[in-house]
């Protein structure tokens, strides 16, 4: 079976080469690609770096959605379903207005994807694809991100990492309170360090909503890394 992953531009149009070059790697991408099972042929595709192909071979086609994507998604998909093969959307985008990103797919992802991923490929396995995969879970798993996906793109020579998913504020402006609803949950510190010293770069970005939530623990955390 083989499933295509893609994270759209903002147009059909590939960026300058001046702005390609400062892309990071999709950290929801390498973490979906570390569950997929090894028997699935996943490839990804990265808008931002080049043009999409204009016919897709696959059983199941899956786009991160985010707000200033949401058009360029949604033609794609529509696009793709044409070809007669499912699409899935994902992302915060959807997870805050799936009744819209629903008419453009065959199935939505709202919450955490990686919660229901093992789930929906069950599911397109056996043929019987649901409209909707929810999940309002914090799911860490103890399989590390697989950033070999990302082979085929040069982006900037920098790592990201999350320790902690969610944020317990509710601020009106952020899309975080939207998503997370005040939930919050902390990545085994062992498993952090773990990613961070498989990592192929010297240079770590940190995106989690709010790293400083837990003064201490932070603190832990940050003098743990100082060996690295």
């Amino acid at each position: 079976m083989k499933i295509t992953l893609i994270k759209p531009a903002i147009t059909r149009t590939v960026q300058h080469s001046r702005l390609v070059s400062w892309n990071m790697e999709p950290l929801s991408i390498a973490i979906l690609a570390g569950l997929t099972p090894k028997e699935i042929d996943l490839e990804f595709f990265d808008e931002r770096m080049q043009a999409l192909p204009e016919k897709f071979d696959s059983d199941l086609v899956g786009i991160t959605c985010e707000t200033f994507t949401a058009r360029r998604t949604y033609e794609l998909s529509d696009k793709i379903r044409d070809q007669g093969i499912p699409v899935i959307l994902g992302g915060y985008h959807v997870t805050l207005i799936p009744a819209e990103a629903r008419a453009h797919a065959d199935a939505v992802v709202i919450g955490e994807a990686p919660g229901v991923w093992l789930n929906l490929i069950n599911d397109i396995k056996s043929g019987v694809l649901k409209p909707v995969y929810s999940n309002e879970e914090i799911i860490f798993s103890n399989r590390l991100p697989d950033r070999s996906i990302f082979a085929r793109y040069k982006y900037l020579p920098v790592n990201l990492v999350q320790t902690s998913r969610g944020c317990p504020n509710q601020c009106e402006f952020c899309a975080t309170a939207g998503v997370f609803k005040g939930r919050v949950r902390f990545r085994d510190q062992g498993s952090v360090i773990e990613e961070i010293k498989s990592c192929r770069h010297k240079h770590i970005l940190f995106v989690d909503e709010n790293i400083v939530i837990d003064p201490r623990r932070a603190r832990e955390l940050f003098t743990a890394l100082i060996p690295l």
